[in-house]
């Protein structure tokens, strides 16, 4: 039996763990060496494996409306998370190319 060598990976694309295991949640599967060197230094994109370094840009940026995807920070300073209830202000993480 040949073994099946999984990438699983955040809805950002963001690699959560390698694995040869069948766990719950969305993955790719990879060869023997991309496994055996486990870098987190990447992003799935369409299905395929993109370098952060080749021209991959993530970032956060404001929007307006909330979704899955938005976060809620303090309306002056984005690295303090807060509660919907309190003042905030939404943002969201994307990656484009």
């Amino acid at each position: 039996m040949t073994p099946t060598y999984r990438l699983y990976y955040n809805d950002d694309g963001s690699p959560l763990h390698y694995s040869m295991e069948d766990l719950p949640g969305k993955y790719i599967e990879i060869d023997a060496m991309t496994f055996a060197t486990g870098r987190h230094d990447i992003v799935v994109v369409n299905g395929k494996i993109k370098s952060l370094n080749s021209g991959i840009v993530a970032r956060y940026h404001p929007v307006t409306e909330e979704s899955d995807t938005t976060v809620a920070c303090h309306p002056q300073d984005i690295t303090i998370l807060v509660d919907n209830n309190q003042p905030h202000k939404l943002w969201e993480y994307t990656i484009s190319n």
